[in-house]
């Protein structure tokens, strides 16, 4: 099969051998569109760790054409939305059934085979059915997922509280547009070109999410988002930023600042969201090119952040 692989600092198409059943609860998907993702851009960069070979790709939707002889909550011809998170079911969390809080979770494009390719394996329960969106609106799931954990945080019951949240690219809009869109009245979108001038000016907020998205994300805009905080305020990490980053610790004591990150909500929420924002989801997608273009594909997805750029698989 066609895939689109990591290969020394910078990705490649090539011909792999097509994936196959591993365990009796795997479920073999063809891939119909599977978006391009920061973290795919950053995998493929060198900037997270992943050996060659590996690949990319997470967010995507298909069609399930073979399943193990244990799987029966899934079945053949099945339209499905892929999570990519393989939990270890052996930490505390999985114990407890909070499989996408597992401490050590893999992630696929990463540490396992991912979906720029035109098929994928993986467990039975990382498949999530769908009938009514399109596969574009289906593949939407996962940043879906990551973006609504901030309604799952410690801003959940306090939906009066002031919030900013700090960013200029797509995940902070999408960011900014759920919580609007969840019951939170006092939202405001602060993008980075207005971040120094809202510091200036005095600006305090309950809670601020980070969602700066950037992999040269300067600490001083971390410094400004804490800044932003009232006293004993609580910051919230949302982007994934793959470097170190500094933080001034005794200003976070002084001022009693709690510090929140977060990682995903549980993909059945996130489904449920789309399938009542579809307007939204929709407003998000940007242009579709087969895996041949990738090339092109990768350049409009750098070019700009307003929207998602997907592969389409015949």
């Amino acid at each position: 099969m066609k895939a689109l692989v990591k290969f020394c600092n910078n990705y490649q198409l090539k011909l792999v051998s097509d994936p196959t059943l591993e365990s009796h609860d795997d479920v073999l998907v063809k891939i119909k569109t599977s978006a391009i993702c920061r973290t795919d851009q950053y995998v493929a960069q060198g900037l997270i760790d992943c050996e060659d070979n590996r690949v990319l790709g997470h967010e995507a939707s298909g069609t399930v054409i073979s399943i193990g002889n244990e799987v029966n909550s899934i079945s053949i011809d099945d339209q499905v939305i892929i999570n990519p998170m393989k939990a270890c079911y052996r930490c505390d969390d999985c114990l407890k059934q909070d499989y996408h809080h597992c401490s050590n979770i893999q992630f696929m494009g990463v540490d396992y085979d991912g979906t720029f390719a035109e098929y994928v394996v993986c467990p039975a329960n990382q498949v999530y059915r769908f009938s009514d969106l399109s596969f574009e609106q289906a593949a939407y799931t996962e940043p879906i997922a990551a973006t609504l954990a901030v309604v799952y945080s410690s801003i959940h019951d306090h939906k009066e509280a002031s919030i900013a949240v700090v960013g200029s690219g797509r995940i902070a809009q999408l960011t900014f547009q759920i919580l609007a869109r969840s019951g939170y009245t006092n939202v405001q979108l602060i993008g980075l070109e207005n971040l120094q001038k809202q510091t200036s000016e005095g600006a305090k907020f309950d809670y601020v999410v980070e969602s700066i998205s950037t992999p040269n994300t300067a600490t001083e805009d971390l410094f400004s988002c804490i800044r932003l905080l009232r006293t004993a305020g609580t910051l919230i990490l949302k982007s994934r930023n793959p470097h170190p980053v500094q933080f001034p610790t005794m200003e976070l004591i002084k001022r009693r600042i709690t510090i929140e990150s977060v990682y995903y909500a549980p993909f059945d929420e996130a489904i449920h969201f789309i399938e009542n924002n579809l307007d939204l989801i929709d407003s998000l997608i940007g242009r579709s090119y087969p895996i041949e273009d990738h090339a092109l594909a990768f350049h409009t997805a750098n070019q700009s952040e307003a929207n998602k750029t997907f592969f389409i698989f015949k």
